[in-house]
């Protein structure tokens, strides 16, 4: 009997023990949870207020637009610039402005090439610009046009156009809307700016009008002799030299000749008004 007695008293100290230890994780379990948890609500919290003063602080008048930088415009207008970036920003100020908007944007104004967009804050838009340079003067129907290297037509030749001009008109370009009708006046405009080159090397721009590309095989010189205009036809290749004998050739009788065609060989072919 005493040894029944101290098992019974062995076990149930074990189921004690174990009840403590239970509770005494428990108690560690919620210790640890409660702190951890308030903490996240406070930080989440701190959150929310942090978030809610920058967008306050963002659309006060403190990053208001005050000032529109243009930088790299010549032809291109500073006042639709500033017109596009105050159109963005007008609401959203300088620090949520769209910046990728505004570029787009700026970049459907004639000339532009490219542009780039930056905050300078407080209340500051930048925007630097790459303009299309005009290459040629292409004459379509009764009007004049000044185009780029990719042959993107620029915008019309008017009293009010600015900057200095390409020095003689291209005549045959192809007004057609397809792929091979742009490739073909790409190649016009390349061979146009190589003619401007030459023929300003040896001093012979001036003398010419225009100059037809229709076949970019035979380029054809319209020049003025004795208050008339005479086509030089050129063929290919050796373009300034070809220039300058059709002048020597016409000079003094532009009233009498009308074309020459291969200046460059040995006997020419000139053609005569009224024959």
């Amino acid at each position: 009997m005493p040894r029944r007695k101290t098992t019974t008293q062995r076990t149930r100290r074990k189921k004690t023990t174990a009840r403590t230890r239970r509770k005494t994780g428990g108690s560690k379990l919620i210790n640890f949870a409660v702190p951890l948890f308030l903490a996240a609500c406070i930080l989440f919290c701190l959150g929310l207020l942090l978030s809610a003063g920058v967008r306050s602080v963002a659309s006060s008048d403190f990053f208001e637009v005050r000032r529109v930088e243009t930088v790299g415009a010549e032809r291109v207008s500073p006042a639709k610039v500033e017109q596009i970036v105050r159109s963005e920003a007008f609401r959203t100020g300088v620090w949520n402005a769209d910046l990728e908007e505004i570029k787009q944007g700026v970049e459907e104004l004639k000339f532009v090439r490219h542009a780039s967009v930056a905050r300078v804050l407080p209340d500051i838009v930048r925007v630097t610009i790459r303009e299309r340079v005009p290459v040629a003067t292409v004459r379509m129907g009764k009007a004049d046009y000044l185009v780029d290297d990719d042959a993107k037509i620029l915008s019309k030749v008017s009293k009010d156009t600015t900057g200095p001009l390409p020095p003689f008109v291209l005549l045959g370009w192809d007004t057609d809307a397809s792929e091979s009708a742009r490739e073909m006046n790409r190649r016009r405009v390349d061979l146009y700016k190589k003619l401007v080159a030459e023929w300003r090397q040896f001093g012979l721009a001036k003398r010419v009008k225009a100059v037809d590309l229709s076949d970019v095989k035979d380029p054809q010189a319209q020049v003025e002799d004795s208050g008339h205009l005479v086509t030089i036809s050129l063929g290919q290749g050796d373009y300034a030299p070809g220039l300058k004998k059709g002048l020597e050739t016409i000079a003094g009788k532009g009233e009498r000749i009308k074309y020459v065609i291969g200046p460059n060989e040995p006997n020419p072919v000139i053609g005569y008004r009224n024959s």
